[in-house]
């Protein structure tokens, strides 16, 4: 049976991969995802262009070098948020909204890691022109792959390491057009290498948040109080929160996912955790500095970066799904899709079942 069941797979693997060539289809109605559209899609839109700001509607700036980024009106920030992601849950939710997942590096690669969403300028409790972030300093210097990243070997290993593109494939147009170090170079990072040699300031970047990374381990700090990712066993907020405060004696901000069609309980989605410019700016140019992280807590907290973080349900319990057993049955095609190897079986079956019945109906 077993054998069976793996020429079935291999079988299914096997046509799909010779339809994907033979008959190239268009990619999954999600992909590439919305932070990955180019510039000059029409749904590249971001969604705090009006800002709200004591009662008063502030009007949007004026979108410069026609790409759809606006530009705020101002670079300063006093602090950074570092948004780091866990994998497998971002992996089930592509997956579910039909876009592509590299589900393989996942599952080998970055299963005991949270990585790095994004680097986000902020001012902590206060706004300039009605706004928090800062953004969109810079429209005319875009994230050149080859330069800025390829060309730079240190960046190339980082990146790799704590801010890997899984929606993707890798080595592709997408990959090195519109990673997601593009979009957050181009949000945030041209706020916050705005004063720095212009020559530099996609590498210091990408170089500052992969080295604060470095030194923000939170699946370390997790499995220090026995809270590992799992197929079924769940915690709760105040442990993850707890254990995270212990390691780096600050609140930090977690948000979950409610993915039921995979999942029993909310999923751990998104952890945030703030420094001073000056502590980020300190740790990247010394090695054996540790940074002292703040509170990201803020208020006001209506802010489209705050109001989209999904937060937890403090009354549920969490669940940090293990990459293997959450995307095992799920294979990365050629076209950019990914097979559910699992349902190709079952109709695999179905279509057998009906040749079965049409054998007995001509009998």
């Amino acid at each position: 049976m077993s054998i069976l069941f793996k020429l079935i797979l291999s079988t299914c693997f096997l046509l799909s991969l010779a339809s994907s060539l033979l008959f190239p289809s268009a990619l999954p109605k999600n992909y590439p995802p919305p932070h990955l559209l180019s510039p000059d899609h029409p749904d590249y839109q971001y969604r705090d262009e009006v800002k709200h700001g004591r009662d008063r509607r502030v009007s949007p700036p004026r979108v410069r070098s026609n790409i759809y980024c606006p530009y705020l009106g101002f670079s300063q920030h006093s602090h950074v948020m570092l948004c780091q992601y866990w994998p497998a849950t971002l992996c089930a939710l592509s997956i579910l909204q039909e876009s592509y997942c590299r589900v393989s590096s996942v599952i080998e690669s970055y299963h005991d890691r949270f990585l790095i969403h994004g680097m986000w300028t902020i001012n902590l409790n206060k706004r300039i022109r009605g706004s928090m972030f800062p953004q969109c300093c810079n429209n005319d210097r875009m994230l050149d792959w080859e330069e800025d990243i390829e060309s730079k070997q240190e960046v190339t290993s980082m990146i790799a390491q704590y801010w890997p593109e899984l929606l993707v494939p890798e080595g592709s147009t997408d990959f090195k057009r519109h990673g997601i170090w593009s979009h957050e170079w181009q949000k945030y990072g041209s706020c916050y290498a705005k004063h720095l040699e212009e020559k530099e300031q996609v590498q210091s970047y990408l170089l500052h948040a992969t080295k604060l990374r470095s030194k923000i381990d939170l699946y370390a700090a997790l499995k220090d109080d026995n809270i590992v990712p799992s197929s079924n066993k769940t915690y709760t907020l105040s442990q993850i929160e707890e254990a995270i405060f212990k390691k780096y004696k600050v609140n930090p901000e977690v948000s979950c996912l409610q993915l039921f069609e995979l999942f029993d309980h909310q999923v751990i989605y998104q952890v945030l955790l703030c420094a001073t410019k000056n502590q980020v700016m300190k740790n990247a140019q010394d090695p054996s500095h540790q940074p002292t992280l703040v509170n990201c807590s803020t208020t006001p907290r209506d802010e489209s970066n705050f109001n989209n973080l999904r937060r937890c349900d403090p009354s549920q319990p969490i669940l940090i799904p293990e990459a293997h057993h959450t995307l095992q049955r799920y294979q990365e095609m050629p076209d950019g899709g990914v097979m559910n190897l699992f349902q190709s079986l079952e109709q695999q079956d179905d279509d057998d079942d009906d040749d079965d019945d049409i054998w007995s109906d001509l009998n």
